[in-house]
């Protein structure tokens, strides 16, 4: 392949560093998968109407349903009205002010219930990234704190 690429190129181009770039560009895509296999979220690719079209998860339980159900469908249509109706706004916001939206939600998975926060990022061309994180045990600690200071604010009173 590189043999190709130097005969189409004029002798002004520097090969190596188009093999230097080449070499970068595969050295990235492994530093993105390590990434991505490193942090527990859901991504989800977007179409500007919420239609998905692609997703990454290291952890399939945390799906709400198979990726058949959902790959080429509307997000706002796969879940439960109640989320579908937050992440169809989160979704309409984006599309308006090409700004991050955060929407929290909960649902019920493989996994069991669980408490989601769902970040919607604009790429360009309208696309969005929508990065989904479980945020049950942070939910979990911030309820058991406020019925500690409940309790407190019981005793005093």
């Amino acid at each position: 392949m590189l043999i190709n690429m130097a005969s189409q190129h004029s002798p002004n181009n520097n090969l190596s560093a188009e093999i230097r770039i080449a070499g970068k560009s595969n050295n990235n895509e492994h530093w993105l998968q390590a990434v991505f296999h490193a942090f527990p979220d859901l991504l989800f690719h977007l179409y500007p109407d919420g239609t998905i079209s692609d997703y990454f998860t290291n952890n399939k339980s945390s799906l709400y349903v198979p990726p058949a159900d959902f790959l080429g469908k509307r997000m706002q249509d796969v879940l439960p009205s109640k989320v579908g109706e937050k992440i169809a706004w989160a979704i309409d916001r984006v599309n308006r002010s090409r700004e991050i939206v955060s929407v929290e939600y909960s649902l019920n998975v493989m996994a069991g219930a669980r408490d989601y926060e769902a970040r919607l990022v604009p790429l360009p061309g309208a696309e969005i990234v929508m990065v989904v994180r479980d945020v049950t045990v942070q939910k979990k600690g911030e309820d058991q704190i406020q019925r500690q200071l409940d309790r407190l604010a019981a005793l005093r009173a």
